[in-house]
């Protein structure tokens, strides 16, 4: 709808559940979804402090989760986010290997040592030590985020996602008031009418749109629980990240300690 202060295509919103609204030519509305109706104010000023009213309920709803949908999806949209967090400790731990690697090879085994087996089997041990728990430490933190990842597709993602074009070559809508969204070129796509970030996947980009097939569930209710949701995140990766931790502190120091004490 167009009008003073309003751009074109602005959707109208049903107070009921939130869906888009049908306009008649006599001012009155009809929701596609739930079917309620109602009559827009007969001046045109009225129309569009209604119709911008209905909108701003609708960024309210969404500003529960707003600043988190678009962090998350930066973070666990990117598949290079992964090897953003775990490669430099990867990377730096396989150094660190190689360059005590042929330390023992140049002092210790490249020539007769007069250290016994056993002294030898503890150097190395001890050389390990370091350069395990670097890698320890980004294995650590690749798993924590392949924790919060699966957590957010299965229960954040799907309601964060904009809703499917309608027809095919349409636009995605909104998942808060229904309004056409631009062009998609990032994973988050601010709404031009009422603000809500929406996700729109990469793999759902261009002539893949017309593909999706389900629809988002009411808006008032995914922002909801969207927001329970997305607090689970920091804690399963928290869990996890701990969990890791000590993992990599028995491997890396507490067992060969314990190896070296038996080879004593």
């Amino acid at each position: 709808m167009s009008g003073t202060g309003l751009p074109e295509g602005t959707p109208i919103l049903c107070r009921n559940c939130g869906g888009g609204m049908e306009l008649h030519s006599d001012s009155s509305i009809a929701c596609r979804y739930c079917g309620a109706r109602d009559v827009l104010p007969s001046d045109e000023l009225g129309r569009v402090l209604e119709i911008k009213n209905r909108l701003a309920q609708a960024e309210q709803r969404a500003a529960h989760v707003r600043g988190f949908d678009a962090t998350f999806a930066g973070i666990f949209e990117d598949p290079r986010s992964l090897l953003r967090v775990t490669g430099v400790y990867l990377a730096f731990g396989a150094f660190v290997l190689a360059m005590s690697g042929w330390q023992l090879y140049e002092h210790v085994f490249s020539k007769a040592s007069p250290l016994s087996a056993a002294n030898q089997a503890q150097l190395v041990i001890g050389q390990l030590m370091g350069p395990l728990g670097i890698i320890g430490v980004g294995v650590s933190l690749g798993v924590s985020l392949l924790v919060g990842r699966r957590h957010y597709r299965k229960h954040v993602r799907p309601l964060l996602i904009a809703r499917p074009p309608l027809a095919l070559n349409r636009p995605f809508a909104c998942r808060a008031c229904g309004g056409d969204l631009p062009p998609a070129r990032d994973a988050s796509v601010p709404c031009p009418y009422c603000t809500t970030s929406n996700l729109v996947p990469r793999e759902l980009h261009g002539p893949h749109a017309a593909a999706l097939q389900q629809e988002a569930e009411a808006a008032r209710q995914q922002l909801f629980r969207a927001h329970g949701a997305m607090v689970g995140i920091s804690a399963r990766m928290r869990t996890a990240l701990i969990a890791c931790g000590v993992a990599v502190f028995v491997l890396a120091y507490v067992a060969p300690m314990l190896l070296m004490a038996q080879l004593d």
